[in-house]
């Protein structure tokens, strides 16, 4: 189902991003599960129609897949990566996120960048999460003894499948499929869903805790390993999602996995795809007291 609106309020774990737009835009069934008509927003996107295009800094300060970054007199661009037509959008914003208009060519790309769901991909939202102790960690999540505890690994590497075997095997709940929202909030940790979450999406904005997070190694035989600090960090940094060329915001992130060490085991399970893996990990869950003995 989609819905058309001028105004959205999105809601990812405690950050409020209000998007106002002079067009309409579509909200789709995922983005629905993060919308919220209560609170304050703490930053405002003006969602604009271009009315001529964009002339670009021609040095670039970093890319990613789907942006080219730029900074001039005091704002940043992020614009979207052009074929063999101008940027689809271009975001202008200042360091702070105190200014901020996304803008769409609606000239050349009619339509095609009014839902939210490709306005979030096209903004630069890696940087307004670091700013707010958030960070996105490609994963999946389960919920079992009254805790997230979170599968991360490179793609095809058996995220969805343990995910899969818990909950066929045990009461544990799927409640993230490919990325999860991990934040800060004073001294505790919360995760929640995200509205980008792969091919076979589970969109949760329950706000959780987290008990563990786990990372996958294919084996032919179960074991687990706690991780140390040095290592967990390294394993957990290649799999969150980050702007590499921005030093200020891996510097963020990376002493936010440091804060979390404190307080969550990190894993290294290598592991079947089968029931083995599930008896071993969770073995060990309960004798670190990350779960409760007893859990299904």
């Amino acid at each position: 189902m989609e819905s058309t609106t001028y105004e959205v309020n999105l809601l990812l774990g405690r950050l409020c991003i209000q998007l106002i737009s002079e067009v309409p835009l579509s909200v789709t069934d995922e983005i629905r599960t993060f919308c919220t008509d209560t609170g304050q927003a703490d930053i405002t996107v003006y969602v604009r129609v271009m009315k001529q295009k964009f002339r670009l800094p021609q040095r670039m300060v970093g890319e990613d897949l789907l942006l080219e970054y730029y900074y001039e007199n005091g704002y940043f661009l992020a614009a979207a990566k052009r074929g063999t037509k101008g940027s689809a959008a271009v975001t202008v914003y200042t360091p702070d996120f105190s200014e901020i208009v996304f803008y769409l060519n609606e000239e050349e790309f009619p339509g095609m960048i009014r839902r939210v769901s490709k306005i979030l991909q096209l903004f630069p939202v890696r940087q307004v999460l670091a700013k707010y102790q958030a960070l996105v960690l490609h994963s999946s999540r389960i919920l079992t003894g009254g805790k997230a505890v979170i599968f991360t690994a490179p793609s095809q590497t058996g995220k969805t499948t343990q995910a899969r075997l818990w909950n066929q095997y045990t009461d544990a709940e799927i409640v993230s499929n490919d990325r999860a929202l991990i934040q800060k909030e004073e001294r505790t940790f919360y995760t929640t869903g995200y509205p980008v979450d792969g091919s076979d999406p589970v969109y949760s904005s329950r706000k959780l805790l987290p008990g563990a997070v786990v990372v996958l190694r294919q084996g032919v035989e179960n074991q687990v390993e706690r991780l140390t600090i040095r290592k967990a960090l390294k394993y957990l940094m290649e799999q969150t999602v980050a702007d590499i060329w921005n030093a200020e915001e891996i510097g963020i992130l990376q002493n936010l996995w440091l804060d979390f060490m404190e307080a969550y085991p990190v894993y290294l399970l290598t592991c079947t795809a089968d029931r083995r893996a599930v008896l071993c990990m969770k073995e060990q869950l309960m004798k670190d007291g990350v779960i409760p003995y007893g859990v299904n």
